[in-house]
Parts: structure tokens; sequence; C-alpha cells
């Protein structure tokens, strides 16, 4: 008998299908029919598979053929793997606060945890702001949106700031300050001290002086609060006009110091360049005087290093644990400036310098600086580590708030063996890079222009800005990168398309690459030069115009081969113009690389010895 009849293949369920991403995928199968032979589905031969734990499209092919060799046309079946599922956001702390006036809030944050990225705590947008000098009751409105663009419901937290304490007038103050507690307290015998204040020694550029002093109570804290007197100042700055020093030593773990602005902003008509430094048991505030430039010479200007009250230190510990990292101090350390009436005082876009004191030598690879920012997300702050003598973490910051030391030991499945592997754990515990999920980086992806903006921007230890319209016309506002583009074109890292787009899923150039790192780098401070020495290019014709200068400052003046990678193996900014456009781990390389780390954009990966 002449069989010359192909079979027919009829799919089983619905093509395409969709999948939620790891879930259990079945495959609903297939019928095949033969005229001869009749029902042959058993025979059926699938090839494709689905693998619910990446998203993507899937293609399973279905193939029969009959006793007598007759071949069905192929059937294929379309399988989309999608995350459809919100995250998950909560509160940390209470959903209802209640701050005393004119001191610091500190927002406890959210966590948001979904169930294909895992934890994108990191995504979350608060809006909103708390504003401590002016009683009132303030709502926090946090949001979340995964990358695969599902909103979670929107949570609240309702913070009241309670209204100043009326003057009740003169009351008995009681008995005179009985004596101190401290071997920095006392009374000289001249003493000036009142019945409410008491006398403390603190140093003036290196020479004792002594202040008057108090002692106030803030929530939970016991706070020493000093007056350095504007004579004390006028006398400083006249011997050292470059700037003043004031140390103050086991008087309290938190201290408040009082100081007139009139001769601060004098100091400042004499040197523009004039510096103040306050340290407070080894935890010092270095910033210059031009950022109280807001305050009249009328006014006091109060500086405050503190160790972290209670709730402040609640809410760090349980982010630490969530994030799977270790503390390294006890409590984390406040810095602040405000004026006499209470008004924050920010010395953003400046970079201030603080120094937290370690109780050990902490590693510098695992070990990073982080502060909470006013969205309650805490963010990496630029830092080194000096290991010798007293183990110290000295950061550069652009912002007051809350800062600790954290230890992470970060690890992802698909890095064995991957060149960029120390780089990107490296970059992982500093909490600048994040995996495509939770144990995997996926390093050869290409990274687009919008992730490596906000890498700088998390690399500079700049505040993401959530609110507000974005500076181009392709950057939606509810993206989960606004706020990282927002905060790079304002501090001038990118500038985007001629036709008013910035172009976010786009892969990177490297010559993009080149010219962001260089702009990010002059705002730190470190503007690279060429020494004239840079590496030749095969192509380096090729190198467009308005990248040439950044390339060469990049290549000749900084940027030189390392150790443990060479340029076939690690691309980074060598051949711009190259065809492979730069993956995830050449933008990690080159975050870490020398000409960042050791002339401050980064700067985490070197250790001092004292």
């Amino acid at each position: 008998m002449y069989d010359g009849d192909a079979p027919s293949i009829v799919l089983k369920g619905a093509s395409p299908m969709t999948v939620e991403a790891n879930s259990a995928f079945e495959d609903p199968g297939a019928t095949a029919y033969d005229v001869q032979d009749g029902d042959i589905s058993a025979s059926i031969v699938v090839s494709g598979s689905v693998d619910t734990s990446t998203l993507g499209t899937y293609t399973l092919y279905y193939d029969v053929s009959d006793s007598t060799g007759n071949a069905a046309p192929t059937v294929t079946r379309t399988v989309y793997v999608k995350d459809t599922q919100p995250p998950v956001l909560t509160l940390l702390g209470e959903p209802v606060m209640r701050v005393p006036y004119g001191e610091p809030f500190v927002d406890p944050g959210a966590r948001a945890i979904d169930a294909y990225y895992g934890d994108v705590s990191s995504l979350i947008v608060v809006t909103g702001a708390v504003d401590t000098s002016q009683a009132g009751e303030y709502t926090l409105r946090y949001n979340v949106t995964d990358p695969s663009g599902n909103a979670a419901p929107e949570v609240t937290r309702t913070v009241t700031v309670a209204a100043p304490p009326v003057d009740p007038g003169p009351v008995n103050p009681g008995p005179v300050n009985p004596g101190p507690a401290n071997p920095g307290m006392g009374e000289p015998p001249d003493s000036s001290g009142t019945a409410d204040t008491f006398r403390v020694k603190i140093k003036i550029n290196g020479e004792v002086e002594w202040v008057d002093a108090s002692h106030e109570t803030s929530g939970s804290q016991r706070v020493t609060r000093i007056f350095p007197t504007a004579a004390q100042l006028s006398e400083a700055f006249a011997e050292v006009p470059d700037g003043i020093r004031i140390e103050a030593e086991h008087i309290g773990d938190s201290v408040k110091m009082d100081l007139p602005a009139a001769p601060l902003l004098k100091a400042l008509e004499v040197r523009p360049d004039a510096w103040l430094e306050w340290s407070v048991n080894g935890n010092a505030l270095r910033m210059p005087l031009r950022v109280l430039q807001v305050v009249s010479q009328e006014e006091t200007v109060a500086f405050m290093i503190a160790a972290a009250d209670g709730s402040v230190r609640d809410a760090w510990n349980e982010w630490i644990a969530r994030a799977e990292a270790e503390p390294l101090l006890a409590q984390p350390v406040v810095y602040s400036v405000r004026t006499g009436s209470g008004g924050s005082i920010d010395w953003d876009p400046a970079y201030a310098i603080l120094t937290v004191a370690l109780p050990e030598p902490a590693d510098p690879d695992r070990a990073t600086a982080v502060r909470i920012d006013d969205n309650g997300r805490v963010r990496f702050a630029p830092s080194v580590f000096s290991n010798g003598g007293s183990p110290q973490v000295t950061i550069r910051s652009p912002y007051a708030g809350a800062f600790s030391v954290i230890r992470s030991d970060r690890a992802f499945a698909d890095l064995d063996g991957h060149w960029a592997r120390k780089d990107i754990l490296l970059m992982a515990n500093k909490r600048i890079v994040e995996g495509r999920a939770k144990d995997r980086f996926v390093p050869d992806d290409q990274i687009s222009r919008a992730e490596f903006a906000a890498m700088l921007v998390r690399a500079l230890g700049l505040d993401e800005e959530p609110g507000g319209a974005t500076p181009f016309r392709d950057v939606m506002p509810g993206a989960w990168y606004a706020g990282a583009v927002r905060a790079a074109y304002r501090m001038q890292l990118i500038h985007g398309f001629d036709d008013g787009t910035f172009r976010p899923s786009e892969p990177i150039t490297r010559e993009q690459m080149a010219v962001m790192i260089d702009r990010a780098m002059a705002h730190a401070g470190f503007a690279p030069e060429s020494d004239g020495t840079a590496q030749a290019f095969e192509d380096e014709a090729d190198i467009a115009p308005w990248a040439r200068d950044a390339v060469r400052r990049l290549i000749g003046g900084l940027h030189h081969p390392r150790r443990d990678r060479n340029a076939v193996r690690s691309p980074g900014l060598r051949n711009p113009r190259a065809k492979r456009r730069p993956a995830q781990a050449d933008a990690a390389g080159a975050a870490v690389d020398q000409s960042v780390t050791e002339r401050g954009l980064v700067r985490f990966t070197h250790v001092e010895s004292a």
C-alpha cells in the first residue's frame, strides 16, 4: 500500500501563551493524526524549552513522522515568560510618627520585595518632606514599580512635628552643676559659668580653650551644647586664616556647637576658600565656609555630631539585617548644620569631608560607608578606609545626615571564572550595582545609557531626584531611572541629544561612557588632565570630535593597564568606537579603575596606613 500523505499536528492549549515568572510550566502538548497509522500523538518529538526563572520569549517545536517516514510540517508554540505581579511594599517603623520641633528627622524608610526581582527597595520613590522647623502634620508617600512595570499599591506615613515649647519664664535653676562626669568637663578657677551652665575644655587650632556649656535632651539623647565665643573664633582665624579646627573629647557622645556667624563670614571675606573642621571623639566634619553664605551676620550656626538615638539606630539595624549585611558601628553617627532658628544648612553641591572612627580595621573590599537619604533609602558614600593606628573611614559627601559603616559579602552564581568578578563584587558590596536577579548579575549583557547614568549618580554618593518633570521628553516621570537622570542632568553629567531625548534604553557606547566619567570626575573636584602620553588606537581617527578630549584626558592622564586584566579581556575605555558595546562588566571595571578610585570619584578601594 502506498502512503504518501504526511501526518498533521494540532496543538493543545493556546499559542501564544503567557506564563508567570518562577512558576511551574507544563506543556499542554499536541495531537498528531495520520491517515494510515491513525493517532500517532505518542510519537511527537518536542524540542526547545521554557525557563520560567528568566523573562523572555520561548519557542517549542513539535515534529512527528509516520511509520513510512512522512514528516508532518513543524508546528510551534510561542511561550511568553512574564512578570505580572507587583512588589509587596511595606513601611519600616511606625506609620504614624511624632518628632520634636527643630530636631533632625530620619525616615525609617520602606521595604519592597518582588516575587521575581527580589528586594527592589532601591527603586522606592518617596514624595513629600518633613520640615522640623515648622510645626504641623506631614505625609510621606511611598511608591515602587518593578523593572517589568508592575506598580505596588501606595503606602503612606504621617509625621507630626510638635509645636515648640512655650518659655514659661524664669524658674528656680536648682543647684549649680555638681561637677564633671567626663574628663573634658570642669570649672577653671576664673569660671564664668552660671547656675544652669558649666565650663568645658576644647581645643581650637590645637590650643586648649575653656567655653561655656549646658546639657539638653533631644528625644532619648542627652546632648552637650557648647558655646565658643566670637573673640575666640576671631583670634583663631587671625593666626590661621585658611581655616579653623575645633576638637571636643570626652564631653559626651552627642555634642552641639553654637558658633556666632559673624567671625565665620568675616574669615570667608578674607579667604574665599576658608574651611571649618569640627571633631567629637574622633568623628569629624570638615566643610568649606562658603556654604554659610545663606546665613546673616547676626545669626548663630549650630554644628552637631551625635551618636544616633534609638529610633534611628533601630531603623538602620532593620535595614542592615534584611540587606544581609553586618554593621561595623554600634550606632550611626549623625552630622548636621543648622541656623539658630532650626533651619537646615546643606552643602550640596560642595563635598564636605566626614570622618568616622572605627572600632577595628575594616576590609575595604567588603566594607562601605552608607547614608540614609531624604527618601529613607540607604546610599553609598564615597570613602577611604585607613587601617593604620586608629582605624577610621573618611567620607566625601555633599549631604548632612546619618552615616554608618557596613560589611557585605555579595555573590552571583554567574560570575565564576569571569574576568570582572572582583570588580563587580566590589561594586555590589558598595551598593553601587545590583544584579538582574538576586543571584544573577548577567555581566555580559549590554548596559544602557540609563543604567550607566544611575551607576555614576550612586558612585558619586548623590541622591536621586524622584519628583518633578524630567529634562528629556523620552524619560517618563515614573521610570525607575527617572530620579537618577534628573540628578545626573542637574549635576551636568549628561546633556542628552539635540532632539531633546536621552534615549535611556539605548546601549551606551565607549565614547559616551568616557565623556560621562570625565564629567563625573570634574564634578567631584578631580578633573583629569592628559599628560600627553595617551595610548594610540588603530581607530583613533574614528573617535567622534565631541568625545576626543574626554578620551584623551582619561587615557593619557589617568587610565593605566591593570595587572589583573588586559585590553582584550576588559575593553574598559580602550577602542572607544569598537563594534561591541560596553557590557555591565565593562562599566563596573571602568568605575573602579585606578583613574577613578585613586583620584577621588569613588575612592573606595584605596587603603591608607597612618
